[in-house]
């Protein structure tokens, strides 16, 4: 192997490891988040029908929805950084590796598969299960906002 080819592909295994290293800590932190969110959730929701706690109530609302705030604001940045990652190891298969050995990333196969794995195996164009680690904790905001709003009206 001529010695460009090795830093080629020296350089190639580190940029995988550095996309494969990034999701690893993006989703050991969404893991850690949803963690404590369903904490929170719980200890909001389950609670005595006799006790009147309103400020335990408003203080643990209050701490869901800044948890999910900074949640919202630490996925997004994860996400960027995945695909910031993803999109140089995309542009140095398709520069290097492509060119040599003639693979293309067309998904013919999704065509001929059979109408019911069709329901159960799809893809929503621009958005992967990496994308769900920032969608997630806005759902999260979403749903603390219409709990306090409840338990606000009551």
């Amino acid at each position: 192997m001529e010695k460009e080819d090795e830093f080629l592909l020296e350089y190639y295994r580190n940029i995988r490891e550095r996309l494969t290293s990034q999701g690893d800590r993006m989703w050991a932190r969404f893991n850690y988040f949803l963690t404590i969110q369903s904490a929170l959730i719980g200890a909001f929701y389950i609670r005595p029908e006799s006790l009147d706690e309103s400020l335990r109530l408003y203080a643990l609302g209050g701490l869901g929805l800044i948890w999910s705030v900074l949640w919202f604001l630490i996925a997004a940045q994860d996400l960027w950084f995945y695909e910031d990652r993803y999109e140089k190891l995309r542009a140095f298969e398709s520069d290097h590796i492509e060119t040599q050995i003639g693979f293309s990333h067309v998904r013919s196969w999704h065509a001929t598969m059979p109408m019911w794995k069709k329901l159960m195996c799809f893809k929503i164009p621009k958005v992967g299960s990496t994308t769900f680690s920032a969608i997630c904790p806005f759902l999260f905001i979403v749903v603390w906002i219409v709990s306090l709003s409840a338990f606000v009206c009551v």
